[in-house]
């Protein structure tokens, strides 16, 4: 691994880390506070927005002044902003700085995945494998380690640590990252970035993103755990903990399989594999299998996690990497920010899993639209 490889994943896991220790509470955190289940689907409806709808400034800011400073400078903003957050004694304030954290991590997303595939010319996969591993490590320990100290703490002091382990990140990212991508002067305009390519990409990443906003970046798991499995905020960590650390054991081997049989067919075989077996979870009512069904279903959208930087890495330019990556994540994210509302009219109209049906039409939908890109493509791009 080269220096900047070595130093995102030493940063990616010490923020991972401290930041999900206490994440997977943040609905429960909501309802104490007194928020209802309507007014915590609408706000992470806010949050999906909030996440992607920088990611086009981002991309642009990365492109022009480079992949560092558009990663280190959030950091240092996001330390104090979670610091802020610990202090919060209204449901509308915690909601407001989250959203403004989301804001600023937004402008980063471009940047990372850029900086990571620039970073290695061969093997894409194997070190997207590798980033993502200390990201899930970190998720995977970081419930964990928050399951235990809230035997000792709460939840407050909990996001204050994690606002001091952030800025240390940041301090780390200063003074370690190289810069991949020397600054463009050349404008492009969005019309430009929307080929044939990036269209079909772009509809799978929207139906992409929609499966992950009613699952792993939704409120319903942790709600179906707390109403429906009786789980106290303990067990609840230590379940998502369970399926993060499966998530870090296959994180490299997942990378490797993309490069070996294509990433197309690695991100379709985690979101149908995740979004199925979550489903069936959701039907299992406490028991072995209850325990075992989760965590694997975790595993599994590793695989998508990896194999989907890694196809837009392919299907770009160094030259306007930054802004095509940051186009997609916005134009997805925003398209999908309906994710947490649609699971919420599901849930509340249908039955308790109905986010969780709504899970498998996205995938599915998601895997077409790979399938007839992958048909669709003239070039024979290795890896793709």
């Amino acid at each position: 691994m080269n220096r900047n490889i070595k130093t995102i994943v030493v940063t990616i896991f010490l923020a991972s880390f401290s930041f999900y220790t206490w994440f997977f509470l943040f609905p429960i955190f909501l309802k104490n506070l007194g928020a209802q289940e309507k007014d915590i689907a609408l706000s992470y409806t806010l949050l999906t927005i909030l996440i992607t709808s920088g990611q086009y400034i981002g991309g642009v800011l990365s492109d022009k002044w480079g992949r560092k400073p558009t990663i280190t400078y959030p950091t240092f903003a996001n330390a104090i902003l979670l610091f802020i957050l610990s202090l919060s004694r209204s449901w509308v304030f915690a909601v407001t700085t989250m959203c403004i954290t989301y804001f600023f991590t937004s402008f980063q997303i471009p940047a990372y995945t850029a900086l990571v595939g620039e970073s290695l010319h061969k093997e894409k996969g194997k070190a997207f494998g590798f980033t993502e591993l200390a990201y899930v490590l970190g998720s995977a320990t970081g419930p964990l380690a928050g399951a235990l100290m809230l035997k000792w703490i709460d939840l407050r002091l909990l996001m204050k640590i994690s606002a001091f382990i952030l800025m240390f990140t940041a301090v780390l990212r200063l003074f370690y990252l190289e810069e991949t991508s020397s600054p463009v002067r050349v404008k492009t305009s969005i019309k430009k970035l929307l080929s044939s390519v990036f269209i079909l990409y772009l509809l799978a990443g929207i139906f992409f993103y929609l499966m992950d906003s009613v699952t792993i970046w939704g409120p319903f798991l942790a709600l179906h755990m707390r109403e429906f499995l009786k789980m106290d905020k303990r067990n609840i960590n230590l379940l998502f903990s369970a399926g993060a650390f499966l998530q870090a054991a296959v994180s490299v081997l997942a990378g490797k399989l993309g490069d070996k049989i294509g990433h197309v067919k690695s991100m379709i075989l985690g979101m149908l594999s995740h979004s199925i077996l979550i489903l069936l979870w959701s039907f299992v009512l406490g028991g072995t299998l209850s325990y075992l069904l989760f965590p694997i279903s975790i595993m599994f959208i590793q695989f998508s996690y990896i194999s989907y930087q890694v196809i837009i890495n392919l299907i770009t330019t160094r030259e306007t990497r930054g802004r095509a990556i940051g186009l997609f994540g916005t134009l997805a994210g925003l398209a999908s920010a309906a994710g947490p509302m649609i699971g919420y009219v599901l849930k509340r109209n249908f039955l308790p899993q109905g986010p969780f049906v709504g899970a498998v039409i996205f995938a599915v939908i998601s895997s077409i639209f790979l399938v007839i890109l992958k048909n669709n493509m003239r070039d024979n791009i290795i890896g793709l």
